[in-house]
């Protein structure tokens, strides 16, 4: 009776229904009469066809998609950095703000082989245009290396943090 009177087919007794804007309901009758050139499976996808639809939008608007990601694991003297993309790591040492990790953007690669001066690197329209990043590619690539913990603090973040401020104001 709850489904029917949600999905609309019967009007309740008593009370209020309220639905969620934009809200859309996959309805199946308990007392269905199945067609007979169709499998029940097929039948049952009927009712969330809408789903499928939003489902491949979805994928195509994200297909190209991907993300970055630092990570650092302590352990005992040492310290376990993995990569993949743009997210950086810095360490700070002795009052020295280190640059940990290398980016893996289409700038840094044009960079390393002196296709690009280190100013232009910052105002290029290419900065942003990514080698490597998690769910891109059909295996996950990443860049690891260990280094002893002999830190005062470590830093891992994302270009949001290190595009508006410079070096000396993270350290700080």
């Amino acid at each position: 009776t709850f489904i029917n009177i949600i999905a609309g087919k019967i009007v309740q007794d008593d009370g209020e229904v309220r639905r969620a804007q934009n809200l859309r309901i996959g309805y199946l009758d308990q007392h269905a009469t199945l067609d007979k050139t169709i499998t029940v499976m097929d039948y049952l996808k009927g009712a969330f066809t809408y789903l499928d639809e939003i489902h491949a939008r979805l994928e195509k608007i994200y297909e190209d998609m991907g993300t970055t990601i630092v990570l650092a694991i302590l352990h005992k003297s040492k310290v376990y950095f993995a990569y993949a993309g743009d997210s950086r790591a810095y360490g700070l040492r002795d009052g020295r703000f280190i640059r940990l990790t290398e980016d893996q953007t289409y700038v840094d690669y044009l960079y390393n082989i002196g296709k690009m001066k280190k100013e232009e690197m910052s105002t290029s329209s290419e900065r942003h245009k990514l080698l490597n990043a998690l769910g891109i590619y059909p295996t996950i690539s990443y860049s690891l290396f260990i280094s002893k913990n002999d830190f005062d603090s470590i830093l891992l973040c994302s270009d949001g943090l290190y595009n508006n401020l410079n070096d000396s104001s993270m350290a700080e």
